[in-house]
């Protein structure tokens, strides 16, 4: 129990220090701002602080997966939160050896906000370290999820390295289609900052939504039960034809389509619907603060 206290408190540690390491990485953005400052000796040496403060907040993320593999006797890979937390240390670690490889600082302004949400993102699911369920009781645990989620995470460097390249190179005194896209990217990418945002919230208030709809389903004891289906985020969407059991923070505006009639489908619909929301709300936002396009130069 000491060691996975030990780890939870390596990985909050990485979190913040990723946070602090993201915050510089957008001072080296606005170098340009600093007055009787030269903005290339500003963002080598800002840049070389943020990229060292994520080295260590990296270091602490590693004892982290070592410290939980030991209490679990497993890799660090076998539920939702394991597995988000595994992903953001690859996708940090391969920034680090690409920033080695290129000296690009510029790429860690788009590459440790991104390792900041994903993180934020694993905090939603439960942290308790569980035995292995029998589908998971096989070394291809650790060399299946472990090398899938290192490709995921170069996958991510080279997302976030094409977006920056989309930004510095489409021009932008005129909208063009280029400039249009490019907006409707970063509106996407906005909406899943939404989401996490939204989920986490709602995952910490509690305040579930259950649904009970007009079907059955087999339980483990071989009786047939009423299928029940949760809400984390408040209902906008109810499922088709079904009654409340455990209301929510909101009443739900309209019911999913009848063809929908899958048991998390109108769930799935709902959560498209939350993101879409507060992904407009971010971006909207966002231009009302900077008053031009997003992708517009900044400095």
């Amino acid at each position: 129990m000491m060691l996975v206290q030990v780890s939870d408190w390596l990985l909050d540690i990485a979190f913040a220090l990723y946070v602090i390491s993201s915050a510089c990485f957008a001072f080296v953005l606005t170098g340009k701002n600093w007055k009787g400052r030269d903005p290339k000796e500003h963002e080598q040496r800002i840049g070389r602080l943020a990229y060292w403060i994520a080295v260590v907040g990296f270091l602490a993320q590693g004892g982290y997966i070592v410290s939980r593999w030991i209490a679990g006797g497993h890799s660090p890979t076998s539920n939702m939160f394991e597995f988000m937390a595994f992903l953001d240390f690859c996708i940090i670690l391969a920034y680090l050896i690409i920033y080695r490889i290129y000296k690009l600082t510029v790429i860690g302004a788009f590459v440790l906000p991104l390792g900041v949400i994903m993180l934020g993102y694993a905090y939603v699911f439960p942290k308790e370290v569980t035995p292995l369920i029998p589908a998971l009781q096989s070394y291809w645990l650790q060399i299946h999820v472990t090398t899938a989620a290192l490709g995921e995470g170069i996958l991510a460097v080279g997302f976030a390295a094409g977006l920056m390249y989309l930004i510095r190179t489409v021009p932008q005194d005129t909208a063009t289609k280029g400039t249009r896209w490019l907006e409707i990217v970063l509106a996407v990418v906005l909406m899943l900052v939404g989401f996490i945002i939204m989920d986490s919230t709602f995952v910490r208030l509690d305040q579930k939504t259950v649904f009970e709809m007009p079907k059955q389903e087999m339980d483990n004891m071989g009786q047939l039960t009423n299928v029940t289906v949760e809400y984390t985020l408040p209902a906008i969407v109810a499922p088709a034809n079904s009654k409340i059991v455990k209301p929510g923070p909101l009443s739900p505006w309209f019911e999913a389509p009848a063809w929908m009639d899958g048991k998390d489908a109108a769930r799935k619909l709902n959560t498209m619907v939350w993101s879409i929301l507060s992904g407009i709300v971010l971006y909207g936002g966002l231009r009302l603060f900077f008053r031009r396009r997003l992708c517009e130069d900044q400095r």
